[in-house]
């Protein structure tokens, strides 16, 4: 049984810092904070107001928002709970999106299986062609990655030479070119 939540994504954001709540505290003007972010910012700013309204706060300890703070740590735990899913509709059936065309590689509804433009065209489900098209996409995505590695060993190794070349020749006197050989 899926539990209902009052509170949205964006809800469990403080507005200093724009991550998910860590100790939301709430002010005196309904607004709520991180307890950190808002201690630094009234550290920062030697003044006691909120951010987003300019309303000072009585409190130099405000109190914990213990409602945010359960669905944030409800969040943290299961945060597909919180996630809208959004039923996407064929402009020409006004179905469901249910299966890929893996010929025009779209989504299509089971009403499309039968049409004119995709009639003839293998198809799939879509949890199916996802899987097989993030396989593609991993094995293309690994050895760019190694790559990417190899560069920035390399790009480390430079910077490391670069820092002996200027430590060692830059600040010595140099030898005329005569008298190296």
């Amino acid at each position: 049984m899926a539990e209902e939540f009052s509170f949205t994504v964006e809800d469990l954001q403080c507005p200093v810092c724009c991550e998910t709540f860590d100790v939301p505290v709430i002010l005196s003007c309904k607004h709520n904070f991180c307890k950190t972010c808002i201690q630094t910012h009234w550290d920062r700013m030697g003044t006691r107001q909120c951010p987003l309204c300019r309303r000072t706060e009585r409190s130099s300890r405000p109190a914990i928002n213990l409602s945010l703070k359960l669905a944030t740590d409800v969040f943290k735990q299961k945060p597909e709970q919180f996630m809208v899913k959004s039923v996407e509709r064929c402009s020409r059936h006004n179905e469901e999106l249910k299966l890929f065309c893996r010929k025009d590689a779209e989504l299509i509804c089971v009403a499309c299986t039968s049409s004119r433009s995709h009639k003839n065209h293998k198809h799939c489900p879509v949890t199916e062609a996802t899987s097989e098209i993030m396989k593609e996409l991993m094995t293309r995505y690994n050895p760019l990655k190694k790559h990417l590695t190899t560069f920035e060993k390399l790009k480390e190794s430079l910077v490391e030479l670069e820092t002996y070349i200027q430590v060692n020749y830059m600040h010595k006197p140099t030898v005329p070119r005569h008298k190296l050989f």
